[in-house]
């Protein structure tokens, strides 16, 4: 499934910024935080059904925070 293309543009925005603010060596690391929060979206932030109650990090979401608040 692809993103929406509002979240595409958002992520090639990102992209362009931190080409040109970060070394290589700090790339390998984002890459690697990256995958892990890609992983992290693909099991808690479903578009349709997210799981909130279950996200270990809602505290630090907006959205799952605005959730919690209501």
């Amino acid at each position: 499934a692809r993103p929406p293309k509002a979240a595409q543009a958002q992520k090639d925005d990102i992209q362009l910024i931190l080409e040109d603010e970060i070394t290589p060596s700090e790339a390998e690391v984002y890459k690697q935080a990256f995958a892990v929060f890609q992983v992290h979206g693909d099991i808690y932030c479903r578009p349709n059904w997210p799981k909130c109650s279950r996200c270990p990090i809602t505290s630090d979401c907006e959205y799952g925070s605005a959730l919690k608040d209501s």
